[in-house]
């Protein structure tokens, strides 16, 4: 079965990068689609800790308060070797006054993952999950693009 489904950026990968690509050009007004090979979010985390840079990101699109509740700040990290201490830092004394985030925010992965899904959905944009991209073609004027369902032989 072939179908015709038209997007102007298809975005490959549902991990944070890849859904938080997607609101952004979506908030920009873009009409996107996510493909996803995995049949479910990812249930462990290749990422903990959350940058403040990257928390000033998700306040401007009005996301920090979701991320919060489910993390935990903090301002200090110590890094041991053999039980010993061998640095550390401590972000609430970091010399950026430009920053309301003087902290870290101990997030796993899926839970990040787990509030761009939910902010996506109340736009109407779903994650298509147990679809894998198989090739693409590229022109002057478009890109097509060929997948398969894992699941579902006659998608595509």
């Amino acid at each position: 079965m072939q179908s015709n489904q038209e997007c102007d950026v298809l975005v490959i990968g549902a991990g944070p990068t890849g859904l938080m690509a997607a609101y952004l050009l979506n908030h920009l007004g873009v009409n996107v689609k996510i493909l996803d090979k995995n049949s479910e979010p990812a249930k462990e985390s290749r990422a903990a800790i959350m940058s403040p840079r990257s928390l000033e990101l998700f306040a401007s699109l009005g996301l920090d308060g979701k991320l919060s509740k489910r993390g935990i700040n903090t301002t200090e990290i110590n890094f041991f070797v053999s039980g010993d201490v061998i640095g550390g830092v401590q972000y609430d004394k970091a010399h950026a006054p430009d920053t309301p985030f003087r902290h870290l925010l101990m997030i796993p992965q899926s839970a990040t993952e787990e509030v761009l899904v939910e902010a996506l959905s109340e736009k109407g944009i779903y994650v298509e999950r147990n679809v894998e991209v198989t090739n693409f073609e590229q022109n002057e004027e478009s890109v097509s693009v060929e997948a398969k369902s894992l699941n579902n032989p006659s998608y595509g």
